[in-house]
């Protein structure tokens, strides 16, 4: 993962955050709260510096520790999760309504 500059959008104005870039098109931001955003993001001229491009979702909390390996870790276990695994352990067993496109 790359230290980068994530430009992200708040509607009316975009927000700088920290971040790593884990592939050319998503970078990961910890909000000062620990709320950790995976975000969909497109490079700038600046080489350091992305902007977002599309959707965002929050991936977790951390609160007190070091994002970075909690980031890695994540990122494997979602490489050698099915897709089915993450909707039938993880999101069907949240108690809000989600809303896909999927069929």
């Amino acid at each position: 993962m790359k230290k980068v500059i994530v430009m992200y959008d708040m509607v009316a104005e975009f927000i700088q955050y920290d971040g790593f870039l884990i592939d050319e098109h998503t970078a990961v931001i910890a909000e000062k709260d620990g709320t950790v955003l995976l975000v969909e993001v497109q490079p700038t001229d600046s080489p350091d510096v992305f902007k977002q491009s599309g959707g965002s979702m929050v991936i977790g909390n951390t609160a007190g520790k070091d994002v970075v390996p909690l980031v890695v870790s994540f990122i494997a276990k979602m490489k050698r999760m099915s897709a089915y695994d993450l909707f039938r352990n993880t999101i069907v067993k949240m108690n809000d309504d989600i809303q896909f496109d999927l069929i």
